[in-house]
This record gives C-alpha cells, structure tokens and sequence, in this order.
C-alpha cells in the first residue's frame, strides 16, 4: 500500500466517515503490518513491547487497537 492511500485511510477512519469493507481490510492489513514490525524491532529492547508499538500504531494515530492481541507468529511478510 503506498504511503498516501494510507494517510488517507487514516485521516477518513480518524474523521469517523465510513469506510467501506474493502478499505477497513487493507488499513487493518496495514496497521497490523506495522504493529508486527514494531514488535519484532522491539523485540531485543525488553519488555513493554506491546504497549510500545501500540501507543505507536493505534492510539497516536486516534485509532483503537483490536479487541483480541495480534499474533505476529509464522508473519514473514511483516519482516520487510
């Protein structure tokens, strides 16, 4: 996803304007992306990992974080 399709995810998910099915998947695609990147750079740094990379990527961004905890495991792609 390119850097301005998802600013402007971002800005219309913030502004609470709907989005449709096919943009809520690729920005949950995305923020989980860098959610797992997140945590497998902070991964060395010792804990609070997780409240890290979540103030990072969800609530700075005015979004709330999914109800369940994401697993990163067997995510090659998110390495990248």
């Amino acid at each position: 996803m390119s850097e301005k399709r998802y600013q402007e995810l971002i800005k219309r998910a913030k502004s609470k304007k709907r989005l449709t099915k096919r943009q809520k998947n690729s920005l949950q695609k995305e923020l989980k992306k860098r959610y797992c990147r997140c945590l497998l750079s902070q991964k060395d740094k010792g804990k609070g990992a997780f409240g890290i990379c979540g103030n990072s990527v969800y609530y700075n961004r005015g979004l709330k974080a999914d109800k369940y905890p994401i697993s990163c495991k067997n995510n090659d792609k998110n390495k990248k």
